[in-house]
Protein backbone atom coordinates (compact mmCIF):
# COMPACT_ATOMS: atom_id res chain seq x y z
CA UNK A 1 0.00 0.00 0.00
CA UNK A 2 2.83 2.40 0.85
CA UNK A 3 4.04 2.05 -2.74
CA UNK A 4 1.03 3.79 -4.26
CA UNK A 5 -0.63 6.08 -1.68
CA UNK A 6 0.57 8.50 0.96
CA UNK A 7 -1.47 9.39 4.04
CA UNK A 8 -1.69 13.18 4.20
CA UNK A 9 -3.96 13.73 7.19
CA UNK A 10 -6.37 11.74 9.31
CA UNK A 11 -8.72 12.29 12.22
CA UNK A 12 -11.87 10.58 13.46
CA UNK A 13 -14.05 12.17 10.77
CA UNK A 14 -11.98 12.17 7.59
CA UNK A 15 -8.95 10.73 5.82
CA UNK A 16 -6.89 12.57 3.22
CA UNK A 17 -4.56 10.60 0.97
CA UNK A 18 -2.44 11.37 -2.06
CA UNK A 19 -1.75 9.08 -5.00
CA UNK A 20 1.98 8.62 -5.43
CA UNK A 21 1.45 7.99 -9.13
CA UNK A 22 -0.80 10.80 -10.38
CA UNK A 23 -1.11 9.14 -13.78
CA UNK A 24 -3.11 6.34 -12.11
CA UNK A 25 -6.04 8.69 -11.48
CA UNK A 26 -9.13 7.68 -13.46
CA UNK A 27 -11.98 10.13 -12.89
CA UNK A 28 -14.47 7.82 -14.60
CA UNK A 29 -14.36 5.59 -11.50
CA UNK A 30 -16.01 8.31 -9.39
CA UNK A 31 -19.42 7.48 -10.88
CA UNK A 32 -19.09 3.87 -9.68
CA UNK A 33 -17.95 5.01 -6.24
CA UNK A 34 -20.85 7.41 -5.86
CA UNK A 35 -23.45 4.77 -6.77
CA UNK A 36 -22.05 2.20 -4.33
CA UNK A 37 -23.25 2.68 -0.75
CA UNK A 38 -20.41 0.44 0.46
CA UNK A 39 -17.86 3.15 -0.44
CA UNK A 40 -16.88 5.94 1.93
CA UNK A 41 -17.89 9.29 0.33
CA UNK A 42 -14.94 10.79 -1.54
CA UNK A 43 -13.99 14.28 -2.73
CA UNK A 44 -11.20 14.92 -5.22
CA UNK A 45 -9.48 17.91 -3.63
CA UNK A 46 -6.77 18.36 -6.24
CA UNK A 47 -6.81 16.52 -9.55
CA UNK A 48 -3.32 17.65 -10.53
CA UNK A 49 -1.73 16.41 -7.29
CA UNK A 50 -4.03 13.39 -6.88
CA UNK A 51 -5.26 14.38 -3.40
CA UNK A 52 -8.45 12.72 -2.14
CA UNK A 53 -10.56 13.26 0.97
CA UNK A 54 -12.86 10.63 2.53
CA UNK A 55 -15.50 11.41 5.14
CA UNK A 56 -16.30 8.68 7.71
CA UNK A 57 -18.91 10.45 9.87
CA UNK A 58 -19.49 8.21 12.93
CA UNK A 59 -17.98 5.04 11.54
CA UNK A 60 -15.50 3.11 13.68
CA UNK A 61 -12.33 1.50 12.43
CA UNK A 62 -12.20 -2.27 12.14
CA UNK A 63 -9.51 -2.23 14.83
CA UNK A 64 -11.80 -0.42 17.28
CA UNK A 65 -14.53 -3.03 16.80
CA UNK A 66 -12.17 -5.98 17.22
CA UNK A 67 -10.63 -4.40 20.32
CA UNK A 68 -13.91 -3.97 22.23
CA UNK A 69 -16.08 -6.94 21.26
CA UNK A 70 -15.68 -10.64 22.00
CA UNK A 71 -17.35 -12.76 19.31
CA UNK A 72 -19.09 -15.75 20.90
CA UNK A 73 -20.71 -18.80 19.31
CA UNK A 74 -21.63 -17.87 15.72
CA UNK A 75 -21.25 -14.08 16.04
CA UNK A 76 -17.81 -14.07 14.45
CA UNK A 77 -19.02 -16.12 11.49
CA UNK A 78 -21.87 -13.73 10.70
CA UNK A 79 -19.60 -10.70 11.20
CA UNK A 80 -16.80 -11.95 8.95
CA UNK A 81 -19.14 -13.36 6.30
CA UNK A 82 -20.89 -10.02 5.87
CA UNK A 83 -17.54 -8.21 5.94
CA UNK A 84 -16.08 -10.34 3.15
CA UNK A 85 -19.32 -10.45 1.14
CA UNK A 86 -19.48 -6.65 1.18
CA UNK A 87 -15.79 -6.39 0.36
CA UNK A 88 -16.18 -8.69 -2.63
CA UNK A 89 -19.17 -6.66 -3.84
CA UNK A 90 -17.35 -3.33 -3.45
CA UNK A 91 -14.15 -4.64 -5.06
CA UNK A 92 -15.93 -6.11 -8.08
CA UNK A 93 -15.49 -3.10 -10.38
CA UNK A 94 -13.29 -0.82 -8.27
CA UNK A 95 -9.99 -0.90 -6.41
CA UNK A 96 -10.54 -1.12 -2.65
CA UNK A 97 -7.85 -0.49 -0.05
CA UNK A 98 -7.37 -3.84 1.70
CA UNK A 99 -5.40 -2.36 4.59
CA UNK A 100 -7.43 -2.88 7.82
CA UNK A 101 -6.82 0.73 8.78
CA UNK A 102 -9.08 1.72 5.90
CA UNK A 103 -12.00 -0.59 6.68
CA UNK A 104 -14.81 1.07 8.64
CA UNK A 105 -17.73 -0.34 10.63
CA UNK A 106 -21.01 1.07 11.94
CA UNK A 107 -21.41 1.47 15.70
CA UNK A 108 -23.66 -1.63 15.87
CA UNK A 109 -21.25 -3.75 13.84
CA UNK A 110 -23.70 -4.49 11.03
CA UNK A 111 -22.57 -1.92 8.44
CA UNK A 112 -19.27 -1.93 6.55
CA UNK A 113 -17.75 0.82 4.45
CA UNK A 114 -14.58 0.76 2.36
CA UNK A 115 -12.24 3.28 0.79
CA UNK A 116 -12.21 2.96 -2.98
CA UNK A 117 -9.52 4.54 -5.12
CA UNK A 118 -10.37 6.21 -8.46
CA UNK A 119 -7.66 4.29 -10.31
CA UNK A 120 -7.36 1.38 -12.73
CA UNK A 121 -7.50 -2.08 -11.14
CA UNK A 122 -4.28 -3.15 -9.48
CA UNK A 123 -2.36 -6.28 -10.38
CA UNK A 124 -3.64 -9.38 -8.57
CA UNK A 125 -0.31 -10.17 -6.83
CA UNK A 126 -0.44 -6.82 -5.04
CA UNK A 127 -4.03 -7.49 -3.98
CA UNK A 128 -2.99 -10.90 -2.68
CA UNK A 129 -0.23 -9.44 -0.51
CA UNK A 130 -2.58 -6.84 0.96
CA UNK A 131 -5.18 -9.50 1.73
CA UNK A 132 -2.57 -11.57 3.57
CA UNK A 133 -1.68 -8.58 5.73
CA UNK A 134 -5.36 -7.99 6.39
CA UNK A 135 -6.04 -11.55 7.57
CA UNK A 136 -2.99 -11.45 9.83
CA UNK A 137 -4.47 -8.31 11.38
CA UNK A 138 -7.91 -9.85 12.01
CA UNK A 139 -6.70 -13.20 13.36
CA UNK A 140 -4.31 -11.46 15.78
CA UNK A 141 -7.09 -9.27 17.26
CA UNK A 142 -10.12 -11.54 17.06
CA UNK A 143 -11.45 -12.12 20.60
CA UNK A 144 -13.56 -15.15 21.56
CA UNK A 145 -14.13 -17.61 24.41
CA UNK A 146 -16.10 -20.17 22.43
CA UNK A 147 -15.16 -20.06 18.72
CA UNK A 148 -11.40 -20.62 18.65
CA UNK A 149 -11.68 -22.59 15.43
CA UNK A 150 -12.42 -19.40 13.47
CA UNK A 151 -9.16 -17.47 14.04
CA UNK A 152 -7.39 -20.81 13.68
CA UNK A 153 -8.91 -21.26 10.23
CA UNK A 154 -7.82 -17.77 9.17
CA UNK A 155 -4.23 -18.61 10.07
CA UNK A 156 -4.42 -21.91 8.18
CA UNK A 157 -5.92 -20.23 5.12
CA UNK A 158 -2.78 -18.12 4.72
CA UNK A 159 -1.04 -21.30 3.52
CA UNK A 160 -3.67 -22.06 0.86
CA UNK A 161 -2.69 -22.26 -2.81
CA UNK A 162 -5.83 -20.54 -4.12
CA UNK A 163 -5.67 -17.39 -2.01
CA UNK A 164 -8.74 -15.34 -2.95
CA UNK A 165 -11.51 -13.54 -1.11
CA UNK A 166 -14.09 -15.89 -2.60
CA UNK A 167 -12.28 -19.00 -1.36
CA UNK A 168 -11.86 -17.42 2.07
CA UNK A 169 -15.60 -16.76 2.29
CA UNK A 170 -16.45 -20.29 1.16
CA UNK A 171 -14.07 -21.69 3.76
CA UNK A 172 -15.68 -19.70 6.57
CA UNK A 173 -19.12 -20.96 5.51
CA UNK A 174 -17.84 -24.55 5.48
CA UNK A 175 -16.30 -24.25 8.96
CA UNK A 176 -19.53 -22.76 10.31
CA UNK A 177 -21.59 -25.65 8.92
CA UNK A 178 -19.17 -28.12 10.47
CA UNK A 179 -19.20 -26.66 13.99
CA UNK A 180 -22.75 -25.28 13.95
CA UNK A 181 -24.93 -27.49 11.73
CA UNK A 182 -28.33 -26.01 10.93
CA UNK A 183 -31.29 -27.15 12.96
CA UNK A 184 -34.74 -27.74 11.49
CA UNK A 185 -36.00 -24.62 13.31
CA UNK A 186 -33.33 -22.53 11.55
CA UNK A 187 -34.57 -23.71 8.15
CA UNK A 188 -38.08 -22.49 8.93
CA UNK A 189 -36.90 -18.98 9.76
CA UNK A 190 -37.42 -16.60 6.86
CA UNK A 191 -34.93 -13.94 7.92
CA UNK A 192 -31.28 -15.06 7.84
CA UNK A 193 -29.23 -14.44 10.96
CA UNK A 194 -26.81 -11.55 11.03
CA UNK A 195 -24.47 -9.85 13.49
CA UNK A 196 -25.56 -6.77 15.43
CA UNK A 197 -24.72 -5.67 18.97
CA UNK A 198 -27.46 -4.38 21.27
CA UNK A 199 -25.57 -1.32 22.50
CA UNK A 200 -23.56 0.95 20.19
CA UNK A 201 -19.81 0.54 20.33
CA UNK A 202 -17.66 3.59 20.94
CA UNK A 203 -14.68 5.26 19.39
CA UNK A 204 -11.34 4.43 20.96
CA UNK A 205 -8.83 6.23 18.74
CA UNK A 206 -9.49 9.96 19.11
CA UNK A 207 -6.14 11.51 18.23
CA UNK A 208 -5.55 13.23 14.92
CA UNK A 209 -2.77 11.94 12.69
CA UNK A 210 -0.90 14.33 10.43
CA UNK A 211 1.77 12.68 8.33
CA UNK A 212 2.70 15.34 5.83
CA UNK A 213 5.00 17.85 7.54
CA UNK A 214 4.64 20.53 4.86
CA UNK A 215 1.14 21.83 4.02
CA UNK A 216 0.05 20.74 0.57
CA UNK A 217 -0.84 23.40 -1.96
CA UNK A 218 -4.19 22.34 -3.31
CA UNK A 219 -5.05 23.50 -6.79
CA UNK A 220 -8.66 24.66 -6.43
CA UNK A 221 -9.03 24.77 -10.21
CA UNK A 222 -8.58 21.01 -10.28
CA UNK A 223 -11.23 20.26 -7.69
CA UNK A 224 -14.06 18.04 -8.92
CA UNK A 225 -17.63 18.27 -7.70
CA UNK A 226 -18.88 14.76 -6.97
CA UNK A 227 -22.18 15.50 -5.29
CA UNK A 228 -19.98 17.19 -2.69
CA UNK A 229 -17.75 20.21 -2.85
CA UNK A 230 -14.62 21.60 -1.31
CA UNK A 231 -16.15 25.07 -1.14
CA UNK A 232 -13.64 27.86 -0.45
CA UNK A 233 -11.82 26.21 2.43
CA UNK A 234 -14.54 27.02 4.97
CA UNK A 235 -14.91 25.18 8.25
CA UNK A 236 -16.25 25.31 11.80
CA UNK A 237 -13.99 25.04 14.81
CA UNK A 238 -15.68 23.37 17.78
CA UNK A 239 -13.80 22.53 20.98
CA UNK A 240 -10.52 22.90 19.12
CA UNK A 241 -11.51 20.47 16.35
CA UNK A 242 -11.96 21.44 12.71
CA UNK A 243 -15.08 20.41 10.77
CA UNK A 244 -14.77 21.14 7.05
CA UNK A 245 -17.87 22.38 5.22
CA UNK A 246 -17.43 20.30 2.08
CA UNK A 247 -21.10 20.02 1.07
CA UNK A 248 -23.39 22.54 -0.53
CA UNK A 249 -25.75 21.86 2.40
CA UNK A 250 -24.14 20.88 5.73
CA UNK A 251 -26.51 19.55 8.41
CA UNK A 252 -25.60 20.13 12.06
CA UNK A 253 -27.23 18.31 14.95
CA UNK A 254 -27.35 15.28 17.23
CA UNK A 255 -28.51 12.81 14.58
CA UNK A 256 -26.00 10.37 13.10
CA UNK A 257 -27.23 11.51 9.69
CA UNK A 258 -25.82 15.01 10.21
CA UNK A 259 -22.62 16.14 8.51
CA UNK A 260 -21.43 17.71 11.76
CA UNK A 261 -22.67 15.66 14.69
CA UNK A 262 -22.94 17.28 18.13
CA UNK A 263 -23.78 14.51 20.66
CA UNK A 264 -25.26 16.78 23.34
CA UNK A 265 -28.72 16.42 24.87
CA UNK A 266 -29.66 20.09 24.40
CA UNK A 267 -28.85 19.96 20.67
CA UNK A 268 -31.76 18.95 18.42
CA UNK A 269 -31.56 15.95 16.09
CA UNK A 270 -31.33 18.28 13.09
CA UNK A 271 -30.48 21.58 14.68
CA UNK A 272 -29.26 23.85 11.88
CA UNK A 273 -27.78 23.88 8.41
CA UNK A 274 -25.02 25.81 6.69
CA UNK A 275 -25.45 26.29 2.96
CA UNK A 276 -22.96 27.49 0.35
CA UNK A 277 -24.06 29.69 -2.53
CA UNK A 278 -21.59 31.43 -4.85
CA UNK A 279 -18.82 30.78 -2.29
CA UNK A 280 -20.85 32.55 0.39
CA UNK A 281 -22.03 30.68 3.46
CA UNK A 282 -25.34 31.05 5.28
CA UNK A 283 -26.66 29.66 8.57
CA UNK A 284 -30.30 28.60 8.99
CA UNK A 285 -31.95 27.29 12.15
CA UNK A 286 -34.10 24.19 11.61
CA UNK A 287 -36.71 24.99 14.27
CA UNK A 288 -34.37 23.69 16.96
CA UNK A 289 -35.54 23.35 20.54
CA UNK A 290 -32.84 25.55 22.13
CA UNK A 291 -32.01 27.82 19.22
CA UNK A 292 -29.07 28.77 17.05
CA UNK A 293 -27.18 32.02 17.71
CA UNK A 294 -24.87 34.09 15.51
CA UNK A 295 -22.75 36.71 17.27
CA UNK A 296 -25.14 36.53 20.23
CA UNK A 297 -28.27 37.07 18.12
CA UNK A 298 -30.84 34.32 17.66
CA UNK A 299 -31.02 33.04 14.08
CA UNK A 300 -34.60 33.58 12.89
CA UNK A 301 -34.02 33.55 9.14
CA UNK A 302 -31.08 32.73 6.89
CA UNK A 303 -28.07 34.80 7.95
CA UNK A 304 -24.75 35.37 6.20
CA UNK A 305 -21.59 33.95 7.77
CA UNK A 306 -18.29 35.80 7.67
CA UNK A 307 -14.80 34.79 8.71
CA UNK A 308 -14.32 34.71 12.49
CA UNK A 309 -18.00 34.89 13.42
CA UNK A 310 -19.10 33.13 16.61
CA UNK A 311 -21.92 30.58 16.51
CA UNK A 312 -23.78 28.74 19.24
CA UNK A 313 -25.92 25.64 18.77
CA UNK A 314 -27.85 25.40 22.06
CA UNK A 315 -24.88 25.36 24.50
CA UNK A 316 -22.24 24.30 21.94
CA UNK A 317 -20.02 27.16 20.79
CA UNK A 318 -18.31 27.28 17.40
CA UNK A 319 -16.33 29.68 15.22
CA UNK A 320 -16.77 29.99 11.46
CA UNK A 321 -13.69 30.37 9.29
CA UNK A 322 -13.43 31.00 5.55
CA UNK A 323 -9.88 31.30 4.25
Amino acid sequence: MQDWIQLVQRDTRQVQIQLKHKEWLDTSVFAKMKRDELCVPCVLLDEKEGILSYKMDDLLTLEEVLEQHSFEEQEGYYFLRQLFEDLIAANRNKTILMDPEYVFVGVYGDVFRFIALPIDSLDKPLEKEMLKKWIHFISARFKTKTAFELPGYLTTFLQADEFTLTNLLLGIEAIQKKYYPKKFSDVLKRKPKSFRVNEPMHRILEQAIVVNQEPLEINSAGTMLLGQMNGSDAYLEINGQRYDLIHEVNLIGRSMACDIRLPYSDVSQKHAKITCQDLRYYITDLKSRNGTYLEGKKVIRRMRLKNGMKLRFASVEATFYQL
